[in-house]
């Protein structure tokens, strides 16, 4: 694993949490067990956007007193703790500061007693995600009714989409799914139109987003939507004074076909999560609601199902398993714990019976108080 560029600034770093002597107790007799340390955040198998802020807190205790902790960084020292009170057993950590590139990080806490004793490293991995994505899909609403799922509607080829107001000014014209993607999107707040000659918006799902779209990539690594569009009105002609000779010939009939949509057999992508998030940590006075975004299908979302399960230890056990959910949350108060590290994620259904793409595990703890 390379280095990775990352840029801490110290904030708070000293003994606490406990106030009990060192006991002079030789190295290798009884109780003469080396110094640990443990870490509190990140969690393990992290995921953090580029450009928020990582946090960094840890514990190391010794019964001889805690001498020294050094915070490594894919291998390169990022911090030294010394000059600690040596009377306590018990001393904590806390850094913080913005990764400044996306990659894989193996952080490292190691101890040293005041006799000498290195103690076992402590080591948690975490992702720092690169730029924001922003995807989605533009529908014929020739009704303007919500939906793309009336005769001769569909997916909306060769439209023009500009992402504006985040770095450059990127456009790209949708294919014949009606699908957009923009990648490595900077953090900040994106607009979003949507043009095609005699063609206006008429609605999005989720339904009341701003027009044009406001999309906030420092708030999420993903942002998924669809946009409704719908023929525009033809302006009326302003009558003149001048008379106009027009040749007139016997209209033909025209019979109109529409395009029948093919069966739906796909199922909706995944859930968006919203929140809790991986590497979260709720307080334990928080109510824990898992709540996500519905996704978008051409069948319509019929329901979901969403499993919960706790930190055993050496594995995952199951809590909870909802099913069917038919609104976008849960209230998971009755099945977590203060203090317990637990994960989620969440599966839908389409209305005509396909099951989607599961999300992935979002992992969070709830804090003692």
């Amino acid at each position: 694993m390379r280095n990775r560029h990352f840029l801490l600034g110290l904030i708070l770093l000293g003994a606490a949490a406990c106030n009990l002597p060192a006991r002079d107790v030789p190295r290798g007799g009884a109780g003469g067990e080396g110094p640990r340390a443990w870490i509190d955040e990140p969690l393990e198998a992290s995921e953090i956007l580029l450009g928020e802020t990582v946090p960094i807190r840890w514990h190391a205790s010794s019964v001889n007193g805690v001498q020294q902790v050094e915070v490594r960084l894919n291998g390169a020292s990022l911090d030294v703790a010394s000059g600690l009170d040596q009377g306590l057993i018990l001393v904590s950590g806390e850094l913080e500061g913005d990764a400044a590139e996306a990659g894989e990080y193996l952080l490292e806490v190691i101890p040293t007693d005041r006799n000498g004793t290195v103690g076992e490293v402590a080591d948690k991995h975490f992702t720092v995600l690169g730029g924001a994505v922003i995807t989605g899909a533009v529908y014929a609403d020739l009704n303007a009714d919500g939906d793309a799922q009336d005769p001769a509607e569909g997916p909306l080829a060769g439209l023009s989409v500009i992402l504006a107001e985040c770095g450059e000014k990127p456009s790209q014209v949708t294919d014949a799914s009606g699908q957009f993607l923009f990648e490595d999107v900077p953090a900040g707040i994106c607009t979003m139109d949507f043009v095609l000659s005699g063609w206006r918006i008429s609605g999005t799902f989720p339904a009341g987003l701003d027009l044009p779209v406001h999309v906030d990539t420092a708030a999420s690594a993903e942002t998924w939507f669809s946009v409704f569009m719908t023929p525009a009105p033809t302006a009326t002609p302003t009558p003149t004074s001048t008379p106009t000779t027009i040749r007139t010939s016997t209209p033909r009939p025209a019979t109109l076909t529409p395009t029948p949509l093919p069966p739906d057999d796909q199922g909706p992508p995944a859930p968006p999560i919203l929140g809790p998030r991986g590497g979260i940590s709720l307080a334990c006075s928080t109510s824990v609601i898992l709540d996500w975004d519905a996704p978008v299908d051409p069948s319509g979302i019929a329901n979901y199902r969403v499993r919960l399960q706790v930190s055993s230890g050496s594995g995952w056990s199951d809590v909870m398993i909802w099913d069917p959910v038919v609104p976008t949350e849960v209230n998971a108060d009755a099945e977590t714990t203060c203090g317990g590290f637990d994960h989620w994620r969440v599966v839908a259904r389409d209305g005509a019976g396909n099951t989607g793409t599961v999300s992935p595990w979002a992992e969070f703890s709830i804090i003692m108080p």
